[in-house]
């Protein structure tokens, strides 16, 4: 946990040249006594899902419409329920509306083989191309052509209908609010905007456009986590029950019969790692390197994503290779070291394809640092 962590402020540091004030979660997943290690990182809030908020110890007092502090001191965002499933949703939100691009349709699994295969690579006879012609249309496989000024115009709507939705939802609260402004918060993946939900950046212009117009958004000001926490500083207290945002709540889709044998190497993998920073602790040149992509490694057998898929079913050969890959990339690297030898070309050859956390420092995985 250390090490994603620390891995993640000097990613961010160097990217933003300044240490994030925030920390979010992998899939909102928060455990009780998680705010102790965020803080001894000096950082200031995260977010966690309604549900392990509400279920939290004792009761937030304003439910989702305020943070609360941990017994840590870090204060904690409550993701809001009604945003959440307005936008995310995938049977029930926005981007399930009839107009917009089909995400799942597209001419690499349409078209046959014959005509598409040569596009797509040797031996693969179908695959994401990207190119997609289809609307959501329903639940058929009878889909109308996709129109994009239909769904651009239909994008403005829903940001105007999310907007009266939020004003709504804080005019009740405000009724019970005495002490404080109620507060809506609303994370999302990056990755929803755009990727999944193709009209996704519209939707985002929109709802910039008319939160600035101050007939539309009356009383709503738009605000960050950040500026937030810095014009209210004090709030309830309160210790979230474990959660995440997946299905049911808890952790029962990263440890189901389709994932759970991810775990023992990946726990192998991280025990090995630091095995291997206790014995090696001031390396450089070719041995640092290697050590780094051990680390690197390391990292991607832990990804939450992998599990994930292999439970959906969705792209889970990819799933499957990228954990054995990294499972096997490490072994490597960790049988070299013990032999105290290295394959030059084949870690050159390796950097450049895991090329994640370049200023990654494998002593990160050390229990001395």
């Amino acid at each position: 946990m250390r090490a994603q962590i620390e891995t993640a402020i000097v990613t961010h540091r160097t990217i933003f040249g300044k240490n994030p004030q925030g920390f979010w979660l992998p899939q909102l997943g928060w455990y009780p006594g998680l705010g102790e290690i965020l803080s001894e990182y000096n950082f200031k809030y995260t977010i966690v899902t309604t549900r392990g908020a509400l279920l939290g110890r004792p009761t937030p007092l304003y439910g989702s419409f305020s943070p609360v502090i941990s017994a840590s001191g870090l204060n904690i965002y409550i993701r809001d329920a009604g945003a959440t499933k307005a936008v995310w949703s995938e049977t029930e939100g926005y981007p399930a509306d009839p107009v917009y691009r089909d995400f799942y349709r597209d001419i690499g699994y349409d078209l046959e083989a014959e005509y598409i295969g040569p596009y797509l690579g040797h031996g693969i006879e179908h695959g994401f191309t990207g190119f997609k012609y289809w609307a959501v249309t329903g639940h058929t496989n009878s889909k109308r052509p996709y129109e994009p000024g239909e769904a651009g115009a239909r994008a403005v709507e829903h940001a105007h209908a999310f907007l009266a939705e939020r004003r709504a939802a804080a005019r009740a609260a405000s009724f019970w609010m005495k002490e404080r402004k109620p507060l809506i918060v609303c994370p999302y993946d990056a990755e929803l905007f755009g990727h999944w939900w193709f009209e996704g950046p519209l939707f985002l212009e929109a709802l910039f456009r008319a939160a600035s117009r101050r007939n539309e958004a009356e009383d709503l000001e738009l605000c960050t986590l950040g500026e937030y926490l810095r014009s209210e500083p004090e709030a309830p207290e309160s210790e979230p029950e474990f959660s995440s945002w997946g299905e049911g709540g808890y952790a029962e889709v990263w440890l189901d019969g389709a994932n759970d044998w991810v775990h023992r190497h990946s726990h192998q993998t991280i025990g090995r790692m630091m095995e291997l920073a206790e014995r090696f602790p001031n390396e450089s040149g070719l041995r640092e390197r290697i050590l780094n992509q051990g680390a690197r490694e390391a990292l991607l057998t832990m990804s939450s994503d992998w599990p994930l898929l292999l439970k959906s079913g969705q792209s889970s050969s990819f799933a499957r290779s990228q954990i054995e890959d990294a499972v096997g990339n490490f072994t490597r690297i960790y049988e070299m070291l013990c032999a105290n030898t290295v394959d030059t070309e084949w870690l050159t050859s390796l950097e450049k394809r895991n090329n994640l956390f370049p200023e990654i420092n494998y002593r990160v995985f050390s229990k001395k640092r």
